[in-house]
């Protein structure tokens, strides 16, 4: 699969991030890694952040995650497993209880058995899995459709099952899953495909760029990196038992002048792919991930809070952060989109209309009226109605602004926020 360079983000978000997400960053080898171990560390601790939920499109949600690194063999992703080590000492607490609880669900079980983990654990788990293929067998050979759960579980969408043999009903009314896998791009593309397949829009999908130099097999950076990583467990194992006892759940709020950006940036980026309605659902559950991503951020501040509010109002710090992994994410999301069947058409069409945009943007004066734009367009062969809706989404990306009823003003690149 032809990849384009896309710009990291972990680097650049690091003084915006909780402490404990800072040293993750901090520990990483590369800006690649780095993305691939930030996500892998939020997506995991999605699972360990117990009564933490907001309110999203009318609907209760949590603060889980479904996260796929795609990346070609000796690409370093195997380097994902220290994001489990982070959330040892609650499966070891788990394990000093009880034999029948445990957080991990084994992705080289058959549906059946991972429903009823998930029952057992009151609808909590988390699928940790590096190698992709061992869920695609899975997926393949159960009965039933596990595609079908892992979507409703990523809306807290009840889940039943019914195994006739043993006359054993499973329910769970309420699942919190969490899923981390990584695999090759045919891996990934078992898991997802098609952009029709429900789980493409519910992954965040992040491409891990291949490294073709010789890195130092004898380096102490893994005892550094274990010990570390070891600290941050203890850290976060104590935040969860203190979230754990909470008699009611914390709520997560954005501002009112976050809602209205959030809205802003994410309408923007739907206009302008009005006509391809398969991402047009990664683009409306991208916003419900970044919802979430910052919802773990704050979540994970807390830890510094002598007593646990009854909400967390979100911080612009962490907003900014996760609104700039979620316009990173949103590109990986597109690439991988465009190697599929149906983005592969859809993928030319929006290359087209990013180079209509360019020279638009480019022939435009200082100062004009859309009756001036409407002109330069048609020069362009670009349609009235199509000319608006650039219009719109020059707007809402901060390279326009509407100074007066009909008149804009082009917006300095300089002058522009992330």
């Amino acid at each position: 699969m032809k990849t384009k360079t896309i710009p990291n983000f972990a680097f650049e978000v690091k003084d915006k991030l909780p402490q404990i997400l800072q040293s993750v960053v901090n520990h990483s080898a590369s800006s690649g890694e780095a993305d691939m171990m930030l996500m892998g560390a939020i997506t995991t601790l999605s699972a360990s952040l117990p009564n933490v939920y907001g309110i999203y499109d009318q609907s209760r949600v949590f603060p889980n995650l479904y996260l796929f690194v795609n990346a070609k063999a000796s690409a370093g992703k195997g380097r994902l497993n220290m994001c489990k080590g982070l959330i040892k000492p609650i499966i070891q607490e788990q394990l000093a209880v009880s034999d029948a609880q445990s957080l991990i669900l084994p992705a080289n079980s058959s549906a059946t058995a991972i429903y009823k983990q998930l029952a057992l654990n009151n609808g909590h788990g988390l699928i940790f899995e590096t190698e992709a293929d061992t869920l695609n067998i899975a997926m393949r050979n159960s009965f039933g459709n596990f595609s079908d759960g892992l979507r409703k579980a990523f809306h807290h969408e009840p889940i039943s099952y019914l195994r006739r043999k043993e006359n054993e009903r499973i329910e769970i009314r309420e699942p919190h899953l969490s899923v981390v896998l990584s695999g090759t791009p045919k891996q990934c593309h078992k898991l997802i495909p098609s952009a029709e397949n429900g789980l493409f829009s519910r992954f965040a999908i992040l491409h891990l760029e291949s490294n073709n130099a010789w890195s130092d097999v004898f380096s102490s950076k893994y005892e550094s990196n274990t010990m570390a990583y070891l600290l941050l467990a203890n850290r976060i194992y104590e935040l969860y038992k203190r979230l754990r006892c909470l008699e009611q759940p914390i709520e997560f709020k954005f501002t009112n002048k976050q809602k209205t950006l959030f809205n802003q940036y994410f309408n923007g980026i739907q206009e302008s792919l009005i006509n391809d309605d398969n991402f047009t659902a990664s683009i409306r559950r991208m916003g419900i991930i970044t919802y979430r991503i910052a919802m773990i951020l704050n979540a994970l501040n807390l830890e510094n809070c002598k007593y646990l509010p009854a909400t967390i109002t979100c911080t612009n710090k962490t907003f900014d952060a996760a609104l700039t992994i979620a316009k990173s994410l949103l590109q990986h999301a597109m690439q991988f989109y465009s190697s599929l069947p149906e983005g592969a058409e859809a993928s030319k069409q929006h290359s087209l209309k990013e180079k209509q945009k360019a020279d638009l943007l480019q022939m435009m004066p200082n100062e004009f009226s859309r009756k001036e734009l409407v002109n330069i367009g048609k020069t362009l062969n670009i349609s009235i109605r199509t000319t608006d809706t650039y219009l719109r989404e020059f707007i809402a990306s901060q390279r326009v602004e509407n100074i007066a009823y009909g008149s804009f003003r082009k917006v300095e690149i300089q002058n522009q926020s992330a």
